[in-house]
């Protein structure tokens, strides 16, 4: 039997949010390219040296960045919505399912209800659909045999993602930086 936890702070909830963005949120990502796109191509339309060129271009520019972390959002959401006394989740991995242990409630998940399987060499993401996971620390002893045993049981392959940020949320961690240090 393989035992495993992971403590949840708002790192980790920020982490599983960008990892979810990343794997399920094509749709949403490519609303906002478009939705930034109508009002950049009616700058361009009106003319850069047009004051109403300049707004539109100005508006695109901001409506991207300001919707460029919306997985910061969701994360912070799941982080205040967790209750203290299940910070905590363990989980043992038996034959048939996995049991997951939040505030002394026990669940049996079988593997058969699970949609994805995702690793960013940190942590494993236990999807149950594509807005709900579980998430974990890699399994203390073998990676590889974890690995294998929830691709077998499962049916499904280990998808693997990067969670580097992005330029625009690099750049504004640095303006965040900036702001609490000067």
């Amino acid at each position: 039997m393989i035992e495993t936890a992971v403590q949840h702070t708002r790192d980790t909830c920020m982490r599983l949010a960008l990892v979810q963005d990343r794997c399920f949120a094509h749709a949403r990502r490519a609303v906002r390219v478009v939705l930034a796109a109508i009002p950049a191509a009616g700058g361009f339309f009106a003319g850069l040296d047009t004051t109403p060129g300049v707004l539109l271009l100005v508006l695109a520019v901001m409506f991207y960045y300001f919707t460029a972390s919306m997985y910061e959002q969701d994360g912070e959401r799941a982080f205040r919505a967790i209750p203290k006394a299940i910070c905590e989740v363990t989980y043992r991995f038996g034959p048939g399912g996995f049991t997951v242990n939040t505030g002394g409630e026990e669940r049996e998940v079988p593997y058969g209800d699970l949609y994805a399987l995702v690793c960013d060499g940190e942590y494993f993401y236990l999807f149950i659909n594509p807005q709900q996971a579980y998430m974990m620390r890699a399994a203390s002893g073998d990676e590889q045999a974890f690995r294998s045993l929830l691709s077998k049981k499962t049916g499904k392959k280990w998808r693997s993602v990067q969670v580097r940020e992005g330029f625009i949320q690099s750049m504004r961690k640095r303006m965040r930086a900036g702001q609490s240090g000067g």
